[in-house]
């Protein structure tokens, strides 16, 4: 008692709560860090060590896979603690009956709605998608580079849509050989996972847009511009105007908006516009979505591509 809270005391303090303790539940730990010398304490003194399994491309996980390894019991839900303890506890129905407690009031409500067993980012509202924060910098790449084959691929009309799936052609020889990649939610998992697939669409689309970039032809800068905001209004739907950030959208929105406006940087700072200026891209991209037929297609998706340079010009 009355100790400072120096790094040197954390293990005495550990060695004390284990101590104390029936036993121990790691539930996250790197391969060096206090809650396995936690782990050691209480195995030292006789305690029972529980661990949780995680992801194995989590680093989080590597420490309770390791105790797991070594004896530690895998704690699969709150009765494998309870069992191996010898605790008395009133049983599933009693935990059925708290289940179906309502909550207290409307915030209690939204807390207990927002809850899930999957990591979620604070902003994130779709609970269908990871965490951004647990991935590593390769896997938040593959999942951007995804997103930026999806939208501006569509975008460009590089990315097909028929008969209710997506699919990308290449160039095999003479013949173009279809790729396809199922619907959007398969379409963005084959694009995340598969390197391969990735990395080429990635690269047809690149290719498209830096031809963008370094046009000298106002019609067809001005054209992608409008199309990128169509676009982004698009993802923000009624909530254009009304939210204050992309954060507040759904998942699969705020990537989308995330990879728009990073395409509008690139815009601003193409030789083009820079000669221009953005006021006068802007008054001139406005023209454009008023005759939009002529540098724009309708796709089976519903989303609006815009048209070759060559096919573009008026």
């Amino acid at each position: 008692m009355g100790s400072r809270p120096e790094a040197k005391h954390f293990p005495r303090r550990n060695r004390l709560l284990s101590g104390i303790s029936l036993g121990v539940l790691i539930v996250e730990a790197a391969l060096r860090s206090g809650a396995l010398i936690t782990a050691s304490h209480a195995a030292e003194q006789g305690r029972e060590v529980f661990a949780v399994p995680g992801s194995i491309h989590q680093p989080g996980s590597e420490g309770t896979h390791a105790l797991i390894q070594e004896g530690a019991k895998l704690a699969h839900r709150v009765d494998d603690i309870l069992d191996e303890l010898n605790i008395v506890h009133e049983g599933a129905q009693s935990r059925a009956a708290a289940e179906r407690l309502a909550p207290g009031d409307e915030i209690e409500a939204l807390l207990l709605e927002s809850l899930s067993r999957e990591p979620l980012h604070i902003d994130c509202n779709d609970k269908k998608f990871p965490d951004l924060m647990v991935l590593n910098q390769e896997e938040r790449r593959s999942l951007e580079e995804a997103y930026e084959c999806w939208v501006l691929g569509c975008l460009f009309d590089v990315l097909e849509f028929k008969g209710g799936e997506y699919l990308w052609q290449e160039r095999d020889g003479f013949q173009m050989r279809p790729h396809p990649l199922g619907d959007r939610h398969m379409m963005l998992v084959k694009l995340t996972t598969g390197t391969a697939t990735r990395e080429k669409l990635y690269k047809l689309v690149k290719q498209r847009r830096d031809a963008v970039l370094s046009t000298q032809d106002e019609q067809e800068m001005a054209a992608y511009c409008a199309l990128l905001e169509h676009y982004k209004r698009e993802a923000y739907g009624e909530k254009w105007g009304k939210v204050s950030s992309e954060s507040e959208l759904p998942f699969e929105d705020m990537m989308t908006v995330r990879v728009l406006s990073d395409e509008v940087q690139h815009v601003m700072e193409s030789p083009l516009v820079r000669s221009l200026g953005p006021e006068a891209i802007g008054q001139k991209a406005e023209e454009v979505m008023a005759r939009a037929e002529q540098f724009t297609r309708r796709r089976e998706d519903g989303k609006l591509a815009l048209l070759a340079a060559t096919q573009s010009k008026s």
